[in-house]
């Protein structure tokens, strides 16, 4: 992804690619991911973009790393200490930047971002997922939006 960051024909495929590989447990299975990068890169084919279709494709890839922490006993032990390290770091990045998706100005990415929320939050922290209910989050106001995330500790 490093390589093709400006060209979107490849760069939303291969994220696409990412999400689903994340969604049925394989990169969870791999020792030597750097998923600290992998988030930085999703950060970057993020970043000012105008394409909704790589924005929701980062929003899945940060989903799927966020839902490694919920995962940690089915986790194959990392190759080394700092790639467990990274590991860590990567989910607490991953939903730090779901958070700051929360308050995109388009409504698509934000119901994304609460789909993906809803993914990693159903497992473990009902309560939390249970305030996601009931909200057009589409049409929500921003300051709500920001509680919301600052009360979820995203």
């Amino acid at each position: 992804m490093k390589a093709r960051q400006g060209q979107d024909r490849v760069i939303v495929p291969t994220l696409e690619i990412i999400a689903f590989l994340l969604s049925v447990g394989l990169y969870q299975r791999t020792k030597t991911v750097d998923f600290k990068s992998l988030c930085l890169q999703a950060q970057k084919a993020s970043y000012k973009t105008g394409n909704v279709r790589k924005l929701a494709a980062c929003v899945r890839v940060y989903g799927g790393i966020a839902n490694i922490g919920s995962d940690s006993g089915r986790l194959a032990p990392m190759a080394s200490d700092t790639l467990g390290q990274k590991r860590q770091d990567a989910v607490v990045e991953a939903r730090k930047r779901l958070g700051a998706l929360m308050l995109h100005p388009w409504p698509r990415v934000r119901t994304s971002v609460v789909d993906e929320l809803w993914n990693v939050l159903s497992g473990h922290e009902t309560d939390k997922a249970g305030r996601l209910k009931g909200v057009d989050w589409g049409t929500a106001a921003k300051g709500s939006l920001k509680q919301f995330g600052s009360d979820l500790g995203l």
